[in-house]
């Protein structure tokens, strides 16, 4: 029961501190707050949670290697979407850091079980091609962002398409 609570306020803390105009301190005490919620072992679903949010507060502060770890440990959650979300999050703090080869084996990795339609699906890819750009890797680049093009679903084939005629030059 406390740790539900100790979670549960740690979470108004985080919603105060995403609010406009909160001040620098507000996330690093919401940041406290989660690691001190995380320390009362709440049940799975709220521990999950807890560390994704964490994650999301590092990553806005450029803590970026205690944002992946969050994210890390978020994503071994056995909620799908959450394990989804703390996956591609990975992947941008590598990103992040310009360490664009771990990036994009994140990415990767990440979007390999998926099929066109499945949740995250185009954004994965998108961030794929984006971050193999980054790297210089032009030819894998256009080679992702033609996959996203094979799924007449897309709701982003403007974006690609503009994408590869830039590349395409």
């Amino acid at each position: 029961q406390r740790a539900l609570e100790s979670f549960a306020e740690a979470m108004v803390k985080v919603q105060r501190s995403q609010a406009q105009g909160a001040p620098a301190e507000a996330k690093l005490g919401a940041i406290r707050e989660l690691e001190a919620s995380l320390q009362q072992q709440p049940p799975a679903a709220a521990l999950a949670q807890a560390t994704y949010e964490l994650g999301n507060l590092k990553y806005v502060e450029g803590q970026y290697p205690g944002s992946r770890t969050a994210y890390e440990l978020a994503a071994a959650t056995k909620s799908p979407t959450l394990s989804r979300l703390a996956q591609v999050n990975v992947g941008y703090t590598w990103e992040a850091q310009k360490d664009y080869a771990k990036a994009i084996e994140v990415f990767q990795k990440a979007v390999t079980p998926l099929k066109p339609g499945d949740f995250l699906y185009d954004e994965i890819l998108v961030d794929l091609g984006r971050v193999q750009e980054l790297a210089g890797q032009k030819d894998a680049a256009i080679k992702t962002y033609r996959r996203l093009l094979d799924n007449p679903k897309t709701r982003r084939s403007d974006d690609i398409r503009a994408r590869l005629a830039t590349l395409e030059k």
